[in-house]
Parts: C-alpha cells; sequence; structure tokens
C-alpha cells in the first residue's frame, strides 16, 4: 500500500498529465480554426485558376523587379494629351476614347512586358501556396499581382479602343449594328492582349485588327444566318395564324410589326404548354428549324397526336384573336382592313 503523500503526489502527476493533452488539444485546435473558411476558400481559388502569360528568357532576372517598378511609374506619369481630335459625328461616349493617347511603340513593348511579367510572377507564388494552410500575406501578393496586370492589360485595351469603334462603322450593316460590333470587338480586344506576343516584333494594332476582322466576319455571317432562319419562321408562322386576315401577301418591312403584334397576343392568351408547343413546332426564339411532333411530345410527356390536337387548339386561339382585333391591319401599309365574317 502506497503511503498517503505518494498518493497524493501520483494524483498531481496524472492531472498535470491530463492538463498538458489538454493544452495540446486545445493548441491543436486554435492552429485549425485561425485557417478561415474564407481564406481556405480563397486559396483553393487561387489553385485552381489557371494563370497564363506570354513568357520571357528576362523574368528570371534579378533587375525585373526594378525595370517592372520603372514602367509602372513612368506610365502613372505619362498624362500626355489627345494626339487627334475626335470625329464630330461620334456619340460623347465614344469621342471620349480619344482623350487616351496612343501608345508608342516602346511604350507599347513594356507594357506588354510588365502584363506577362506580373502573371509569372503571380503563377510563381501560386506554386508556393499551400491549400491545406494557406498564407494569407502569400495570397494577398498573388491577388495584388494579378489586380496590377489586369489594370496595365486594360491601358492597352484603351489606347486601342478607337480601333473597334473604327473597325465597326466599316462593318455595321443591316444585320450587326454598330453598338453590337463594338461590344463584340471590345471583348475580342480584351482577348487579344492576353494572347499578344511583343517579342514577335509587330505592333499590337496590327494582331488586334486581323483578330477583330476575324471575329466579325464569323458573327456577321451567323447574324445573317439566324435573320433568314427567323424570317422563314415568322413567315411560317403569320401565314398559319394570319391566312384568313389578309387577301395579298404582307410587305416585309411590316410582317415584322405583325409578328411583334401577334408574339404579344401569343403571350396573353396561351397557356405555358401552349405556348412551349407553339414556340417548339414553328421554331421561334429557338436556334435550330421547328421540331417533329414525336420530339415535342416527349418533352411534355404527351404522344405526338396530342401535341398536334394541341397546336390546332393554339393557332385557332391566336386567330381568332387576331380577327377580333381588326386594328393590327392597320399598321400594315398597303393592306386594307378586312371586315369580320
Amino acid at each position: 500500500m502506497p503511503k498517503p503523500a505518494t498518493t497524493s503526489i501520483i494524483k498531481k502527476q496524472k492531472a498535470a498529465k491530463s492538463g498538458s493533452r489538454s493544452a495540446r488539444k486545445s493548441k491543436s485546435s486554435s492552429t485549425k480554426q485561425k485557417y478561415s473558411e474564407e481564406l481556405l476558400s480563397k486559396a483553393r481559388d487561387i489553385s485552381e485558376r489557371d494563370i497564363d502569360f506570354i513568357n520571357n528568357d528576362e523574368f528570371p532576372d534579378s533587375g525585373s523587379f526594378d525595370r517592372l517598378e520603372t514602367i509602372l511609374v513612368t506610365e502613372y506619369e505619362n498624362k500626355r494629351k489627345p494626339r487627334v481630335k475626335p470625329s464630330s459625328d461620334l456619340p460623347a461616349y465614344f469621342a471620349k476614347l480619344y482623350e487616351t493617347p496612343l501608345l508608342t511603340p516602346q511604350e507599347e513593348h513594356d507594357l506588354f512586358w510588365a502584363m506577362n511579367f506580373l502573371k509569372y510572377r503571380a503563377n510563381m507564388l501560386k506554386v508556393s501556396l499551400d491549400v491545406s494552410k494557406p498564407d494569407e500575406h502569400l495570397i494577398e501578393e498573388i491577388h495584388k499581382c494579378l489586380r496590377r496586370s489586369e489594370e496595365v492589360r486594360d491601358r492597352i485595351v484603351q489606347a486601342n479602343l478607337r480601333l473597334i469603334v473604327s473597325l465597326a462603322r466599316k462593318f455595321c450593316d443591316h444585320y450587326s449594328t454598330f453598338e453590337e460590333l463594338v461590344s463584340d470587338g471590345n471583348v475580342t480586344l480584351i482577348n487579344a492582349a492576353n494572347k499578344f506576343d511583343c517579342s514577335r516584333g509587330f505592333r499590337f494594332s496590327t494582331y488586334a485588327t486581323h483578330a477583330t476582322q476575324r471575329d466579325y466576319y464569323r458573327q456577321i455571317q451567323k447574324r445573317r444566318k439566324n435573320a433568314h432562319r427567323i424570317t422563314g419562321d415568322q413567315n411560317e408562322f403569320l401565314g398559319e395564324i394570319s391566312r384568313e386576315t389578309t387577301e395579298e401577301e404582307v410587305p416585309m418591312k411590316t410582317q415584322a410589326l405583325l409578328y411583334q403584334k401577334v408574339m404579344e397576343i401569343f403571350e396573353n392568351e396561351l397557356d405555358e404548354r401552349e405556348q412551349h408547343i407553339v414556340c417548339a413546332r414553328f421554331g421561334i426564339n429557338e436556334q435550330e428549324s421547328g421540331q417533329t411532333l414525336r420530339s415535342v411530345g416527349e418533352q411534355l410527356g404527351i404522344s405526338k397526336e396530342r401535341v398536334r390536337q394541341l397546336q390546332i387548339s393554339a393557332v385557332e386561339k391566336l386567330r381568332e384573336v387576331l380577327l377580333d382585333q381588326q386594328n393590327i391591319l392597320k399598321i400594315i401599309d398597303n393592306v386594307p382592313a378586312v371586315a369580320t365574317a
């Protein structure tokens, strides 16, 4: 039997060991808690992000950081006046584009070098990032590099926006408006800036012109194809709905107005299933032409015969409303209103 004093000492030793284990657990728990969900999420986002850049053999050099700061400071302090006055027929928004001066060949080369070096730096820091134990300062540095890279790219894009305006004015037509082409061209310009290799010796404007023209040709052909398809679908739809309301063919310009009015009636008079059937059968708002009865039936879980019946019913509803609203024919030039039966 141990002595009472000895027993007391043993109990104290056990209590000390237990306290030590609890402290270690508490420390481990606090270590896990210091990585917030937000920080872990940022680390995962960075690890999953592809940071594409145009590599340069000079990037690993020790002087690259000094060169970067020199380029950025020079760009910040460069407050030259616009070299070209905007055309008087340009809207105010587009006239503001001329407030951003064009870049000299050296300025353009330096900005592209800086943009890609910042991406290179962000990519190198990303490699050292531990997703399970993220360093907050490292994450902030990566975000800073990417943010500065985007700012440099935006400066390059802004200096070339007037190129997009010039090309859009040449390509705009009945199928592609000036505003649509400018919008498409801006996206193309950003993508081109991300892919341009300044070390090849030619100007970015040359590369951007070819890229934009190529995209314009593709977009215009696509819009023309869709316009012809939609016109055919409208003719078929209008022919089905209004065959009893006119005695002669409706001029093409006024067909669009008639089609718009019919679609307003369409949305107000037909239920959701009838609208789906009519849209699917006549190819309205679809990328492809009208679908078969069987295909529509499979989508709705009904037979193709039931689809046909519902289609006929929906068309009759539209025709009746159209006949009741004789005023719709007054919007059609050279086509007299027809009296109700």
